[in-house]
């Protein structure tokens, strides 16, 4: 049956797809196959097209259509029920295509090539959408979508990650970087909050999202802190006396005290500032 690249090439990433009740697996010998996951025997006759090995197989939300990748620089889409090829194949990359997923609404494609780009393609016309995605220095080996459609995270042996807006293609801040090897892998957690990355370095790594931005993680900061500076801190690093509002709404100490709200209170509805409670 030739070898599965799930199996022998797990840096590849979605070699093999699940939904529901069947799977689709990617392999070197040119082909992809359906199976029932229950007994997990063959569905049909493999899935023949691709002239090259194919390197990932991944369902359409509704389960009704597969994409797959492969060597010969293509991109496929198939009828899951009867495993016919749908309409042309989606060219433009330049090399070997390693990934393809479709994004949650089933309407568009994301691709990861060796030819360094990821490109976007709509579902129904196989037309490529916009630019390639650009900007990695050597060849992408998985593009994946966050759970809402909005942003694609890609891996590339260039060592880095990278996050891209769908709706204009550019690339959102600096690349994910810090890997000493080849990144094989990024995908999105459930709530778009977490990235994973995979890299050759033997590691997996979560990363935090903050879509809000530079707003949103001042407030993870504020809540992670423990405590706040001492009013002898804060001369020491010749900050004024009073000490953020934050402190004393989220009862950090030292400024948990009935005294630290009283003087909130009485700073915000009063023009004259009220003398400092005394320092613990």
């Amino acid at each position: 049956m030739g070898r599965e690249i799930c199996v022998r090439t797990v840096r590849s990433r979605p070699g093999v797809g699940f939904l529901g009740k069947r799977i689709v697996t990617a392999s070197a010998d040119n082909t992809a196959r359906l199976w029932d996951a229950e007994s997990g025997k063959q569905i049909g006759e493999p899935i023949r097209g691709q002239t090259g090995s194919v390197w990932s197989a991944a369902f359409s939300p509704d389960g009704k259509r597969i994409v797959t990748a492969s060597w010969d620089n293509t991109v496929r889409l198939w009828d899951a029920e009867r495993g016919q090829q749908i309409g042309k194949p989606l060219t433009g990359h330049t090399a070997s295509v390693r990934s393809a997923a479709f994004s949650p609404d089933g309407k568009r494609i994301v691709t990861a090539s060796a030819d360094n780009t990821a490109r976007l393609w709509d579902a129904e016309s196989g037309q490529q959408i916009g630019e390639p995605l650009t900007g990695h220095t050597a060849g992408v080996g998985s593009a994946a979508f966050s759970p809402d459609g909005k942003r694609i995270v890609t891996a590339s042996a260039d060592k880095t990650a990278r996050l891209w807006d769908v709706e204009s293609g550019k690339q959102i801040g600096e690349p994910l970087t810090g890997y000493a090897y080849a990144v094989w892998g990024a995908a999105f957690s459930p709530d778009g909050k977490r990235i994973v990355i995979a890299s050759g370095e033997k590691t997996a790594r979560l990363l935090r999202m903050f879509p809000g931005g530079t707003g949103e993680i001042v407030a993870v900061a504020k809540a992670a802190s423990p405590r706040c500076l001492t009013a002898e801190q804060r001369r020491q690093f010749f900050l004024p006396p009073e000490p953020p509002n934050w402190c004393i709404e989220q009862e950090k100490w030292p400024y948990d005290t009935l005294a630290w709200k009283q003087w909130l209170s009485s700073n915000t509805l009063s023009r004259r500032r009220p003398p400092l409670p005394p320092a613990p």
